[in-house]
C-alpha cells in the first residue's frame, strides 16, 4: 500500500485553487489525480533502473569472466610488477 504526503497534497490543492480559481474539492481531486500519477511514474522509473543496473552487472560479470591479462598488464609500465 502507498502512502501519500497529505500535506504535499493540500499545498498543492491551495496553490491550484489560488492560481486557477478552482472550488476546493476540485482543486483536491486535481492535486490527488496529480499526486498518483506521479507516484506511478516514480514506480516505473525505480523498476527501469533497476532493470539497467541488472544489465549492466550481468555485461560486466561476463567481461570479468573473459577477460584474460596480457603482458601489458605486467610490463605496462615498463617494469614487472610481480604477482
Amino acid at each position: 500500500m502507498t502512502t501519500y504526503n497529505k500535506s504535499k497534497i493540500f499545498k498543492l490543492a491551495h496553490k491550484l485553487r489560488k492560481d486557477y480559481h478552482l472550488s476546493l474539492s476540485e482543486a483536491l481531486r486535481e492535486a490527488w489525480r496529480y499526486t498518483k500519477i506521479e507516484v506511478r511514474n516514480n514506480a516505473i522509473l525505480a523498476a527501469r533502473k533497476a532493470a539497467g543496473e541488472a544489465k549492466r552487472a550481468k555485461e560486466n560479470a561476463g567481461y570479468n569472466a573473459n577477460y584474460i591479462a596480457g603482458p601489458a598488464r605486467y610490463y605496462g609500465n615498463g617494469r614487472y610488477n610481480g604477482d
